[in-house]
């Protein structure tokens, strides 16, 4: 899953770097949280390794799928969830 601002482009940008990094994507949706202002779109790509070293170069907030079921199930109390697997972190305070 990647964090993205919930504006208009901000799909766009995320699906040419991954088409630019011959990043196939199989299919994706998005959803909205209580975080102000910003999106969350889940991805089903051909190669997880190689998307995540594509987004992550590009600036672009990988979240696990570890961190984002924790994330998903908090009450918006926590300031921030750290995944023991992998250390990428979701704020879920605005």
């Amino acid at each position: 899953a990647v964090e993205m601002p919930d504006e208009s482009g901000s799909l766009y940008q995320i699906l040419k770097i991954l088409g630019d990094g011959g990043v196939n994507l199989e299919y994706m949706y998005a959803f909205l949280t209580r975080k102000a202002a910003t999106a969350y779109m889940v991805m089903r790509v051909e190669n997880n390794e190689r998307a995540i070293e594509v987004l992550n170069k590009n600036g672009i907030h990988t979240i696990c799928q570890e961190a984002l079921s924790n994330f998903i199930g908090k009450s918006g109390l926590c300031p921030l969830f750290i995944c023991p697997y992998c250390l990428c972190s979701v704020s879920p305070m605005t």
